[in-house]
């Protein structure tokens, strides 16, 4: 339940980069995942249920080949673009436009 959860987070994180609330609990209760930016740049996630804050905040462990890319983050809005391509993808249909 602590993996889905965490996973949850981040992929709310990775979308939104915002606070969201969304009814996703088979009993018809609330997650609330939390992704933001501290006073000191380090990026950090935290979670509710129901109100309740069941996760503490904590920093997103990020490391790729012993950076930590989670320190000195900076939030900022970037326009959006569109892109146009197409790749081969393994599923119902073999390629995605």
């Amino acid at each position: 339940m602590e993996n889905w959860m965490l996973l949850m987070v981040v992929a709310m994180g990775v979308l939104g980069c915002a606070s969201m609330e969304k009814d996703i609990l088979p009993d018809g209760g609330t997650v609330e995942p939390r992704v933001y930016v501290d006073g000191q740049g380090q990026l950090m996630y935290s979670l509710k249920r129901d109100g309740t804050l069941v996760v503490m905040p904590s920093k997103m462990g990020i490391a790729v080949d012993g950076i930590d890319l989670g320190a000195g983050v900076v939030l900022s809005a970037q326009p959006a673009k569109r892109v146009e391509g197409s790749f081969q993808w393994l599923g119902n249909s073999s390629e995605v436009e």
